[in-house]
């Protein structure tokens, strides 16, 4: 009788695992999708930033074209560099050549950010 009232509570413990089982498969493909629908708003939200950058970029270019009577060629600028020394550089470079020119921190010092 002993081994009847085991079996049946390992059944009955097996059944249960596999509805948790089940249960869990169907959170995690309800998950997986959320994670698709999020992940497509966040290339959006890049895409739209991309292009909001842009413009205002262009936007500064026609106000210093108003500002300084000068005639701007957009082909002349590009927002992937950046002035340096009175050098234009890609932005990459400048941040490697601030970083290398700034003081090392003190002992002590803490960080500001």
């Amino acid at each position: 009788m002993e081994k009847t009232t085991e079996i049946a509570r390992l059944k009955k413990a097996l059944e249960e695992a596999d509805k948790k089982n089940s249960l869990l498969q169907a959170e995690n493909s309800e998950l997986l999708a959320e994670k698709v629908a999020v992940e497509m708003k966040l290339d959006i939200n890049i895409d739209d930033t991309l292009v909001m950058l842009s413009q205002s970029f262009f936007q500064t270019v026609r106000q210093a074209h108003v500002l300084y009577k000068g005639p701007p060629s957009f082909d002349d600028f590009d927002p992937n560099m950046d002035v340096f020394e009175g050098q234009i550089l890609s932005s990459s470079e400048v941040k490697t050549l601030k970083s290398a020119t700034q003081p090392a921190p003190t002992e002590g010092a803490e960080d500001e950010d």
